[in-house]
């Protein structure tokens, strides 16, 4: 149920991030809100300290967002899977975001035959999070 979750929340926000390039709160703010609450309610005392932890590895890329190397929105939607998914999972989902990254990056340069400025990360990060899942839940990544 949690992936589910985490899988609408981070397709809408890639939707927003395309249309709009931005992500906005009111999206982020209440999944790690209901990730939270879901953790502490299914898991009791230690489904809420899995879902703190998550966000507390999150943080950490606080440093990202201070060398200009992500947003404040991907921050913060990189919260929301920490508190879904837990702090391993967030930590695939960074190492697969990076190469999902690059990858479109280098799609959006074969396109357009130029840089043109930041790209929308949140589609990088949901990539990153469905290799997450496969490598971690299906083991169908090598």
């Amino acid at each position: 149920m949690a992936a589910l979750a985490l899988a609408a929340l981070l397709l809408a926000a890639a939707g927003f991030d395309l249309a709009h390039r931005r992500i906005p709160n009111w999206l982020t703010f209440s999944g790690l809100l209901l990730g939270v609450f879901w953790h502490a309610v299914t898991g009791g005392g230690p489904g809420l300290v899995f879902a703190l932890e998550g966000l507390g590895v999150a943080g950490l890329t606080v440093l990202l967002w201070m060398a200009k190397a992500l947003g404040a929105g991907d921050v913060k939607l990189l919260g929301v899977v920490g508190v879904w998914m837990g702090p391993v999972f967030l930590l695939w989902t960074l190492l697969g975001t990076i190469f999902a990254g690059g990858l479109l990056a280098l799609i959006a340069l074969a396109v357009h035959r130029t840089c043109r400025g930041r790209m929308p990360l949140a589609p990088a990060v949901v990539l990153g999070a469905a290799c997450a899942f496969f490598w971690l839940h299906l083991k169908l990544i090598l």
